[in-house]
């Protein structure tokens, strides 16, 4: 939660655009439930609060360019997320399911936090 909210914050400071689908903010939502850090009710507040915040961030992918992705199955939404938002970086401490190869050739690169 710290780091996202310092994302968020320096996102809302103008430093760069956050993108993401109803997917991602799902599995946000999931991940916080099941992870016994925030209730139902103060996940969905989160998941609002974003989407308040950044109306123009929350992009549709079609599930056609996620078909074409050769990245890890499990996140080859967050790729074709990426080339619908026109994105070159993609946030992520899980570096080993965004290898270059799967990149490189849409212009995209995908950086741990710490190195953003």
């Amino acid at each position: 939660m710290p780091l996202g909210d310092t994302l968020l914050r320096i996102a809302e400071e103008g430093f760069y655009r956050p993108c993401f689908s109803q997917e991602i903010l799902d599995e946000v939502s999931r991940n916080l439930i099941n992870k016994k850090r925030k209730s139902q009710a103060t996940a969905q507040s989160i998941e609002n609060a974003i989407k308040n915040a950044f109306p123009n961030s929350l992009i549709e992918v079609r599930p056609e360019l996620v078909e074409q992705m050769t990245n890890h199955p499990k996140d080859r939404h967050v790729v074709a997320l990426a080339i619908e938002a026109r994105a070159s970086i993609i946030l992520t401490y899980n570096i080993r399911d965004f290898q270059d190869s799967a990149l490189t050739s849409w212009n995209i690169k995908a950086l741990r936090p710490d190195d953003f």
